[in-house]
Order: structure tokens, then sequence, then C-alpha cells
């Protein structure tokens, strides 16, 4: 009888950052109104900067023209991360199509996670930093 056929090779796991590099384009123009006091920041690079947000709602990293934090590169999705605020704590939804693609504390998430006064956040790569006030 014939030797059986050799297993399928499987695809290659997802890697945490694109082929394609992705950066933080700009922040929004326009930025939605706020109410009361910020509760936490988010700190990234921007141009060679350090750039620091305070977060009061809620903030939308994407590619999406309705983004807080808006990203540029061929594979950006229109909605990577959501942060919210839930009274005095916050929580980053990963809104993208992967779990590795939005990384709190060096664990990509699926679904949510709560976010902690230093947490390391890295979205597509990109390196950003979540402090309480």
């Amino acid at each position: 009888a014939p030797a059986p056929a050799p297993a399928p090779t499987p695809p290659a796991p997802w890697a945490a950052v694109a082929p394609q590099p992705i950066e933080i384009r700009e922040l929004a123009s326009a930025p939605r109104p706020r109410t009361g006091p910020p509760g936490a920041r988010i700190t990234f690079e921007l141009n060679g900067e350090t750039r620091t947000l305070e977060l009061y709602d809620d903030l939308l990293i994407g590619g999406g023209p309705d983004s807080d934090v808006v990203l540029q590169g061929p594979y950006a999705p229109r909605r990577a991360a959501l942060v919210v605020r839930l009274g005095r704590s916050y929580r980053l939804y990963n809104t993208a199509p992967r779990p590795e693609s939005v990384v709190v504390g060096g664990k990509g998430v699926e679904g949510q996670v709560p976010l902690s006064d230093g947490d390391e956040l890295s979205i597509y790569g990109i390196e950003l930093r979540f402090n309480e006030l």
C-alpha cells in the first residue's frame, strides 16, 4: 500500500505586528465633547514627541474618521480598540479582528480587560501607557 500523504502545513501564526507598519497619523482634529474631570491618561509617541491624552468617558483608536487616535497603514482597522470609563475604572475592548493585535501587559486581549495604573498597551505594535489620575 502507498504511504499516507503528509499532513498539510498549518497556517503561520498571526503576528502581533502587521507586516506593513501601522503608525499614529494624528489625533482627532475635533475631539468629542467631554464631561466631568479626566480619570486617566494615555501616553504615546507621535512624530518623535511624547504625547499625553487625558481620558474622560471613552477613547477610540483606529483608522476610521471617528477615531480619537487615528491610525494609518494598509492593515489599520477602522476600529482597533476602545477604552471605556466605568465609574472610576477603565476597560479596554479589543475591536480588532484578532486578540494578538491588541496586547495589555504582554497578553493578547480577547474581548475586554480592565486597565490598571501603569499598564503597557500595544495596539497593532504601537506602544501606549495607561495611567490613572
